[in-house]
Formats: C-alpha cells, structure tokens, sequence
C-alpha cells in the first residue's frame, strides 16, 4: 500500500550519517513510523513528505521511496570487498 508520509524527525548516527523518521497513516487510521536508511546526507527533510510503501498485514518492514532501512547497498558492497580480500589472501597463501 503507497501512502504519503511526512517526515516529523532526525535521527543521527555516531558515523555522522543521518536518518529520517516519516509518519503516516495505514489503511485502519493508525499514525505510524517509517525510517529511511541512514544516509550521509539527511534523506527527507523535517516537514517535508515522500512516498512510504507498507504491507498492511505488517509481515514486512515498510520502505520509503522504495529504499527500505537497513545496512543499505555500501555497507553491503563493502562486506564483500572484505570477505574477498581474506578469500584471496587466504588463496594465495596456500598456493
């Protein structure tokens, strides 16, 4: 379900990144939350609105502007790059 959601508050991490906090409206009325993933720079700003995306049988973690919260694709992307490394180093070792 897309609803419209406004963003009521900041949260900062200590890596200096930045997430933003959207309050919206689900199909029974209720207000709820949805958090951006943390972001260098402040996702949505305080008063401003974008896109939430929610399950209303809330089996799943709602996403804003099609970006769900979480470690994100950086944070993804550089496990990778350190799994390999050790993979190789490790490789190279025993060859």
């Amino acid at each position: 379900m897309d609803v419209k959601g406004v963003c009521v508050n900041l949260r900062f991490t200590s890596g200096r990144l930045v997430a933003s906090a959207l309050r919206y409206t689900d199909t029974e009325g209720r207000q709820q939350v949805a958090w951006t993933p943390a972001a260098s720079t402040i996702p949505v700003q305080v008063g401003k609105t974008a896109q939430v995306t929610y399950d209303p049988e809330g089996k799943a973690a709602p996403l804003v502007n099609g970006a769900a919260q979480g470690t994100g694709s950086y944070g993804v992307a550089a496990g990778c790059l350190v799994v390999s490394a050790i993979l190789l180093f490790n490789g190279l070792r025993i060859i």
